[in-house]
């Protein structure tokens, strides 16, 4: 399992601020026809705006997508994204009410369209209290490349990759790292990559990461930004890929669009999540059985060294 201790890397990110998302990034060792996707395997996953910001359906009448994604959605005039070639009015976007401008804490945002989109199946809100340790299908029409080059060409062609989830942070934020697949055993930074090993990048900010429960999707966390932990390329290996925990925000969901995870009403099933009036949120919880990467324990003391020195960072 990828694990960190986590506090410190986000305290220190917090500090230095950010710059919106915006690619799928691979493995260099793999045909980059592994990752390339017919435009309608995830029709749920749309972009805001073409080739930058993403959201992903989770209810007839809701969407959900990155704060800073959705303030650049005009209030003033009718707005449309177009899904599966078929364009849809927004009504209204709702940033969650703690978020800041510019801020990753709660950068988090619903989408309300004008009428049921009844054509498209939602991707369900993933309910479970276990993404440690989880492989998570990242999905995305940004920029793409590899790790050895980062975000190099724009295409808009849609993609997937998987990355395993070293640890979410403070319950608010999930944490991938983009793991070379020469793995060093004595490198604290890297663990064993997935097949498909990627990350998000720029052009994703509001995409999903997707766990998936008895082989049905969840929305387990949104796009917000990425960093390197040196003077490396955007988006070359090492990279830190960071998401907002849905899984924190079911409340605040629930309680604004009436859209809970499946799993709270009737057990793990791949239907249509539950929409309804009820603020309250109940989920099962999966214990981790993981075993724990000690090595990143190390990871914050290096961070805090490498910022000492001057680190570059890169913010989606």
């Amino acid at each position: 399992m990828k694990q960190l201790s986590s506090p410190i890397i986000i305290l220190f990110l917090l500090l230095l601020g950010q710059r919106p998302a915006e690619a799928i990034i691979y493995r260099h060792d793999i045909n980059p026809a592994d990752v390339l996707q017919a435009d309608d395997a995830y029709p749920a996953v749309f972009d805001v705006f073409p080739g930058n910001g993403a959201a992903t359906l989770i209810a007839p009448e809701w969407a959900i997508t990155a704060a800073h994604v959705a303030r650049d959605i005009p209030q003033d005039e009718p707005f449309f994204v177009t899904i599966q070639n078929t364009q849809y009015e927004v009504a209204e976007a709702i940033p969650h009410p703690e978020w800041a401008n510019n801020r990753i804490d709660f950068d988090i945002a619903l989408l309300r369209f004008a009428e049921p989109i009844e054509a498209i199946a939602p991707i369900p809100l993933y309910g479970l209290n276990d993404e440690g340790g989880a492989v998570a299908t990242i999905v995305g029409r940004g920029d793409s490349g590899t790790g050895l080059t980062g975000a190099v060409a724009r295409d808009q062609q849609l993609r997937a990759v998987t990355n395993q989830v070293a640890f979410f942070e403070d319950d608010r934020r999930i944490v991938f790292v983009f793991d070379p697949p020469e793995h060093d055993p004595e490198n604290m930074f890297t663990a064993e990559p997935t097949p498909l090993e990627g990350i998000g990048g720029p052009g994703d900010s509001g995409g999903p990461a997707l766990i998936a429960v008895n082989g049905a999707d969840r929305v387990a966390g949104i796009s917000i930004f990425g960093a390197e932990l040196g003077d490396q390329a955007p988006g070359t290996y090492e990279t830190i890929d960071i998401y907002t925990r849905v899984y924190t925000h079911l409340a605040w969901i629930a309680e604004t669009a009436g859209v809970t995870p499946p799993e709270r009403v009737e057990g793990v099933s791949a239907e249509t999540p539950t929409v309804d009036n009820t603020p309250e949120v109940v989920v099962e919880v999966a214990a981790d059985e993981t075993p724990f990467n000690w090595r990143r324990m190390l990871l914050p003391v290096i961070v805090v060294a490498l910022i000492a020195v001057g680190a570059v960072w890169w913010w989606r």
